[in-house]
C-alpha cells in the first residue's frame, strides 16, 4: 500500500548519539525497526529495502529524534518548542526545517522522525522513502564521488549545458558543451570538498563570464544575467531565510531551472525553490529520484552505495 500512515514509537527509552560536534540526537532499536518496516511497505523503496536495512544496521542511515522525552515532543508538536538543539547556527537552521538531511562531517543520513510527524505521531511512509532516497544520493556523491559521476555524468552534462545555454542564451557547438562540462566539474569538486568561500565565488564568476564569447546577448544583458545568477546563490549561501523572502527577484533563473528539469527528464518536478542546483550537482540527481524516468539509475546507484 503506497499511502498508509504508520504509527511510530513515541520518543521514550532512547539512546543518545553524536552526529555533529556536540549536537545530540536520539534513537532506539524500536525506532529503527519501525522505520525499516515502514520503508519495506512502500512500492518506491521495496527494490532497495535490503540496502536501506543494511545501512541502518551499519549506522549510515539513522532514523532519530531531535528531542528526548515525550513532554518536549508534545510541546514541539503544539508549536511551542523553539529552542535550538545546537549552538551551531548553520546546522541549527538546516536541522530545524528538514525532514531528512545528509550530514557531510559524519558522512551519514539523518531521518528526523519528529520533523516528519504530524500531530499524534502519524508519519507518511511515502515521505520517509522519498526523503531517505533523496538524501542518500547526496551521500553517494560524497562517499563515492567517482562512482557517482560514472553513473550520472552524462545526465549532469546535459542538465548544466542546457541550463547555462538558456540562462545566457548560448549558441550551439561542441566547444560550448566542453566549457559547460568544465563548470560542472568545478561545481562537483567544490561540493565534495565543501569549499564555498570567496575563492569559490570568484572562480565561479570567472568560469561563467567565459561563456560571454558564445552568447547571443550583448555584453550589458549578459552581465546583468550573470549578476542575477551569482547574487541568488550568494544570498542563499549566507541566509536561506533572506533568499526565500526575496526569491521573486530571481524567478528568471529559478524558472529556468524548473524548465530544464522538464526537458531533461520529461517530467514536471514538484519541488521547493530550485536554488541548490546552482551550487550542488548532486541536488539534480537527488531531485530526479522523485521521477519515474530516472528511478532505475537511482536504484543502481543506491545498491553501489550500500
Amino acid at each position: 500500500m503506497d499511502n498508509i500512515l504508520e504509527f511510530f514509537s513515541i520518543p521514550i527509552n532512547l539512546e543518545e548519539i553524536n552526529v555533529f560536534g556536540s549536537v545530540k540526537m536520539y534513537t532506539s532499536d524500536n525506532l529503527k525497526r519501525k522505520y525499516i518496516e515502514a520503508i519495506s511497505q512502500i512500492k518506491k523503496s521495496v527494490p532497495i529495502s535490503e540496502s536501506i536495512t543494511k545501512m541502518v544496521d551499519e549506522g549510515v542511515i539513522i532514523p532519530c529524534y531531535m528531542r528526548k522525552g515525550i513532554i518536549q515532543y508534545i510541546i514541539s508538536k503544539m508549536g511551542f518548542f523553539e529552542k535550538a538543539i545546537t549552538e551551531d547556527e548553520l546546522f541549527k537552521r538546516e536541522v530545524k526545517y528538514s525532514a531528512a538531511l545528509y550530514e557531510p562531517t559524519s558522512n551519514k543520513v539523518l531521518v528526523l522522525i519528529d520533523n516528519n510527524l504530524h500531530f499524534l505521531t502519524y508519519v507518511s511512509n511515502d515521505d520517509l522513502a522519498s526523503f531517505t532516497i533523496h538524501e542518500s544520493m547526496h551521500m553517494f556523491a560524497h562517499r563515492k564521488p567517482e562512482k557517482f559521476m560514472s553513473n550520472f555524468k552524462n545526465i549532469l552534462n546535459d542538465f548544466y549545458h542546457l541550463l547555462f545555454s538558456r540562462v545566457f542564451s548560448l549558441k550551439k557547438g561542441q566547444e560550448i558543451q566542453k566549457r559547460c562540462s568544465e563548470i560542472l566539474d568545478f561545481l562537483f569538486q567544490s561540493e565534495i570538498r565543501l569549499k564555498f568561500n570567496k575563492s569559490f565565488f570568484n572562480q565561479y564568476e570567472k568560469l561563467l563570464r567565459s561563456l560571454i564569447e558564445f552568447s547571443k546577448l550583448d555584453k550589458k544583458e549578459f552581465l546583468s544575467r550573470l549578476h542575477l545568477f551569482l547574487t541568488a546563490i550568494y544570498i542563499y549561501s549566507k541566509s536561506q531565510n533572506t533568499f526565500i523572502n526575496n526569491s521573486d527577484k530571481f524567478l528568471p533563473i529559478l524558472g529556468t531551472v524548473n524548465l530544464v528539469y522538464d526537458t531533461i527528464f520529461g517530467e514536471h518536478v514538484v519541488s521547493n525553490i530550485p536554488i541548490q542546483e546552482l551550487m550542488f550537482p548532486s541536488e539534480v540527481i537527488s531531485i530526479s529520484s522523485e521521477l519515474k524516468s530516472n528511478l532505475n539509475k537511482i536504484y543502481s546507484a543506491f545498491r553501489q552505495l550500500s
